[in-house]
């Protein structure tokens, strides 16, 4: 009785540090996929950016300019947390 229950809760332990294992293994792979797509995002952005200014789109009146400075301004001082939310970050002095 006393043996099949050590075989039992040996078993679930093992159980356990497999799929904790597998969980870690997962994750760092998500963060590395979840990376790559980030920067594929980013040059596909860029690429449309620069294929719109090379067909002769009307440029961006004043307003839009200043507006586009503020988003910019404002994405500077923005980054990811622990948890993935964005975060504000102080101004430098």
């Amino acid at each position: 009785m006393m043996t099949e229950l050590v075989v039992i809760i040996g078993g679930f332990l093992g159980l356990g540090l497999y799929v904790w294992l597998s969980i870690g293994g997962v994750k760092a792979h998500l963060d590395d996929s979840l990376e790559e797509l980030d920067g594929k995002l980013a040059q596909v952005v860029q690429q449309v950016m620069q294929a719109g200014a090379q067909m002769g789109e009307n440029a961006p009146n004043p307003m839009q300019q200043m507006m586009m400075g503020l988003i910019q301004q404002r994405m500077q001082t923005l980054h990811r947390g622990e948890d993935g939310q964005f975060v504000q970050t102080p101004p430098e002095p």
